[in-house]
């Protein structure tokens, strides 16, 4: 849990609250009132359409229409002309929605995963576990939320007939055996909820929270292996049709499953990999890049002592201005120019087999958790496959 400390400077923590700790109602309906959300059914079933505007009304009216949650906004991409908040710099390492191509149509996930909810008392989130093993932050904005968390492993208690139980509070009994962690978030106080803890959420108060769910080097072996699991259930379940198709269909039907069931798949999740190598592989130089600059060049042009680097790689601050000027402009000309670095070959199922030593991959050093580079960064330098199949790639996060 983050203090509120860490958003209290957030225009939205000013803009979208009343006086009174309630959600700024006017000022919301006027500034995005006409944006279509998604608004979840109590039953947490059904999805509908509606204007924010007539979301807002039900909620301040308490109508019946107000126990709907609106939930999976994607606030950001659609509405958000300026910012309403600014991210830590250790919340900013986030393979999904800190990339230039994050809200562009090329992202391979089709957008990004950052979302605003909206919900009156009494609305609430199912038992659940966090899509594809991302973690995941929720900043409130306005309201109270208790919260229900549990470490990995401990969900199977709260099963039945096979399935998670969508409301731990009819299994009480069962609390103390899965050691449930019970908590209030308070206004403008951060939960971080790490990959694979499953979770429950209820809005105490009419609530608003920002969140992002996030990819990067803490938790891709956790999602690599996901995708290995399902995908063998997957084989499992369609075993009976693989005799009246070929190969390349089979493989084709099952990644179309997978990517159906968890969100992703190992061809999509291949593509993302490369994008994020190729936006990194743009700015790798000779040097250690702290969080706070985009690049070397612009801790070499600040002049700032505190930030390590090669001083005989770049001490021609002509040369040096120079190529902070190019830096921008060639990025995306040399995105399209580099070839993938992972390969069709090189991630697919049967190349992180279940016996190997690194299968897992929680030896991997992937992308970023190792910024120091030494001489020139070749293609062979940005990713290696060993024997076990774990990734080393050596350049910034």
């Amino acid at each position: 849990m983050l203090s509120s400390e860490f958003t209290n400077s957030w225009p939205a923590r000013k803009l979208w609250v009343s006086p009174d700790g309630q959600p700024n109602y006017e000022y919301l309906r006027t500034k995005y009132g006409k944006c279509i959300v998604p608004a979840l059914s109590a039953d947490g079933y059904v999805y509908e359409e509606i204007s924010l505007e007539k979301y807002l009304d039900d909620m301040e009216n308490c109508t019946h229409k107000a126990k709907l949650y609106l939930k999976d906004w994607h606030f950001q991409s659609t509405a958000m002309h300026k910012p309403v908040y600014d991210l830590p710099l250790f919340l900013r390492f986030d393979w999904i929605n800190q990339e230039s191509w994050t809200s562009d149509v090329s992202n391979p996930f089709g957008g990004d995963y950052r979302f605003v909810y909206i919900g009156a008392k009494g609305t609430w989130t199912k038992f659940h576990c966090d899509v594809m093993n991302t973690y995941s932050w929720s900043a409130n904005i306005c309201g109270r939320k208790l919260w229900y968390l549990m470490q990995p492993g401990k969900e199977v208690i709260f099963m039945k007939n096979g399935q998670l139980c969508e409301d731990i509070r009819d299994y009480k009994d069962r609390w103390k055996d899965a050691n449930v962690i019970e908590f209030i978030q308070e206004p403008g106080q951060i939960v971080f909820v790490p990959s694979m803890w499953h979770h429950q959420v209820h809005n105490i108060e009419n609530a608003i929270s920002i969140n992002h769910n996030v990819i990067n080097a803490c938790n891709v072996d956790l999602i690599i292996e996901l995708m290995r699991t399902r995908l063998v259930d997957v084989y499992r379940e369609i075993e009976d049709v693989r005799s009246i198709l070929s190969c390349e269909e089979f493989e084709e039907k099952c990644q179309l499953i997978l990517n159906a069931d968890i969100r992703i798949n190992f061809s999509l999740f291949r593509r993302f990999l490369n994008m994020v190598i190729d936006e990194r592989a743009i700015d790798a130089v000779k040097c250690w890049v702290c969080a706070q600059h985009t690049c070397i060049f612009e801790s070499l042009i600040m002049g700032d002592s505190s930030h390590h680097y090669d001083s005989d790689s770049y001490n021609d601050e002509g040369e040096t201005t120079k190529l902070l000027q190019k830096s921008k402009s060639e990025k995306s000309t040399k995105r399209m120019e580099r070839k993938p670095l992972l390969s069709s070959s090189q991630l697919t199922p049967s190349s992180i087999p279940s016996n190997a030593p690194g299968s897992s991959l929680s030896t991997a050093r992937a992308i970023g958790s190792d910024r120091r580079t030494t001489g020139e960064t070749s293609d062979d330098d940005m990713v290696r496959l060993f024997s076990d199949n774990s990734f080393l790639i050596t350049t910034r996060m």
